[in-house]
């Protein structure tokens, strides 16, 4: 009655796997469940030797060993029914056994899947860091370019605007005397130099639009630079990432092969303890000597 307590209360447990939460907006969601699993996950499986099958069966080859010391004869009726309650100690015991396996396999399997979620939840937290970081970087860079066009611009406009300011004060005051003068000689005269004027000042301007041309045309090259090096520290970022995630989920597999390889050995060296337990008492039950046989008068 005690094994079968213990198989059924042992096959029966549900234990929640999920340890660890990979998205951060479902942590409140998923709080008493990574709870339940903590405190699942503490609790200890115990040895063959420590259940109350294999308790049971050792017991009871005790017995048969005791029987078998005093040299009481056994009939073959007793001996059918000691035979066939050693024999359900055992299969009570090996069906232990298998509960236990299976209990510490489950472990195993919840113990990777939440290994698995910590890998991937750290991989997204260094990639999530890292593409702060690149963003980051993206905008000081494109501060830097802004910068530097409006630097160049403004130089371009100071370094033209004293000439062109002269020209345009020249021309205005020739425009000036023009609108006085009546002499026709003087007003060709006036009129010649606001042309000539006119054309330093249009050729100042179409320098100065130049330069700027050039400069404008080094921006639009910088901000394609900033904007190719972003997207290229974006794929390193991924890159790295893939990269973490591979290295991270091959270690939990070798964990798991290892971890799973340890717990079939176990299984193996239980079943063998609970063997030779059997064994002890069946070598027992068989030195048991019958009764001795009465001939026939």
């Amino acid at each position: 009655m005690l094994a079968s307590t213990f198989i059924l209360m042992h096959t029966t447990r549900s234990l929640p796997t999920v340890l660890i939460l990979l998205l951060l907006a479902a942590v409140a969601g998923l709080m008493v469940s990574g709870a339940t699993t903590a405190t699942a996950a503490k609790k200890p499986i115990p040895g063959i030797k420590e259940t109350a099958s294999f308790k049971s069966l050792k017991s009871y080859s005790d017995n048969l060993q005791v029987r078998q010391e005093t040299g009481n004869p056994l009939a073959e009726a007793q001996r059918i029914e000691f035979q066939q309650e050693l024999d359900r100690h055992k299969q009570a015991a090996d069906k232990t056994v298998k509960s236990l396996f299976a209990w510490r396999q489950q472990r195993i399997v919840g113990t990777r899947k939440a290994s698995s979620k910590l890998v991937q939840k750290r991989a997204n937290q260094k990639a999530s860091k890292q593409l702060r970081q690149a963003a980051a970087q993206n905008k000081r860079d494109l501060s830097k370019s802004k910068s530097q066009y409006q630097s160049r611009i403004n130089n371009i406009d100071r370094s033209f605007a004293p000439s062109i300011g002269k020209l345009n004060r020249d021309i205005t005051a020739l425009k000036s005397k023009l609108n006085k003068t009546k002499h026709p000689g003087k007003v060709v005269a006036l009129q010649d130099k606001i042309n000539e004027k006119t054309i330093l000042l249009d050729n100042l301007i179409s320098d100065r639009d130049t330069e700027r041309k050039d400069v404008n045309r080094d921006y639009r090259k910088a901000l394609a630079s900033d904007k190719k090096l972003y997207s290229n520290r974006l794929k390193r970022v991924e890159s790295r990432r893939k990269s973490d995630l591979a290295v991270g989920r091959v270690a939990v597999g070798e964990t798991f092969s290892a971890q799973t390889a340890k717990n079939k050995s176990n299984r193996g060296s239980s079943f063998q303890l609970v063997a030779l337990e059997k064994l002890r008492g069946q070598e027992a039950l068989d030195a048991t000597p019958a009764p001795p046989v009465i001939p026939e008068p």
